[in-house]
């Protein structure tokens, strides 16, 4: 292993270890870095931009749509924005017991994106919405009301997944035993904050 480990050295290969998805390991030149960064930072970005389009709007679509009055949706907002920010720690939990950081990172997007989807589906579909005549609209039906929550909490899930994971998956892309890569690094981190 160890004259495997110099032969990888010299040519081109990480210092670090790293191996691609098969197990093999990968050229510095054609993986990581600000490559795979770009798309974690677009992802974050378009990732925050929806969940607080969701949120600062939920309570209104709450009392106005679907009827509830305001404690209860005060109530139910307050529910489902602990559990975005609770299931980070069984996100992170999974990634390190049992799929890794990418997996659980990959799986959990999809996952966020389903809720994304589904709640589009909720507030635009008219059977999944109660129906407004002239701007006064019924109360939802149970049905109704539970697809709606449903793709709320679908979203939770995602976003447990992806949370703790994708700022350590960013600080993977660079080799710490590089002295460039580990200022790419921390130029990384500077951006993500």
């Amino acid at each position: 292993t160890h004259t495997h480990t110099q032969r990888m050295e010299g040519k081109g290969y990480t210092q670090d270890g790293t191996v691609d998805l098969r197990g093999r390991p990968v050229l510095a030149s054609r993986t990581g870095r600000w490559k795979a960064c770009s798309f974690l930072l677009g992802y974050e970005a378009f990732e925050r931009m929806a969940f607080y389009g969701v949120a600062s709007n939920l309570v209104v679509y709450l009392t106005t749509q679907l009827h509830e009055n305001t404690v209860t949706s005060v109530r139910n907002v307050n529910n489902w924005s602990g559990s975005v920010w609770i299931t980070p720690i069984l996100g992170a939990y999974i990634a390190d017991t049992y799929f890794g950081r990418f997996w659980t990172f990959t799986v959990s997007a999809l996952v966020y994106v389903l809720g994304m989807a589904l709640l589009t589906l909720a507030v635009s579909v008219k059977s999944l919405r109660p129906p407004c005549v002239n701007g006064v609209c019924s109360r939802a039906t149970p049905s109704q009301i539970a697809f709606f929550y449903s793709s709320l909490y679908i979203i939770a899930v995602g976003a447990g997944g992806t949370k703790p994971n994708i700022s350590t998956f960013g600080a993977d892309q660079f080799d710490d035993l590089e002295p460039r890569e580990k200022q790419l690094k921390a130029s990384f981190f500077n951006w993500w904050m």
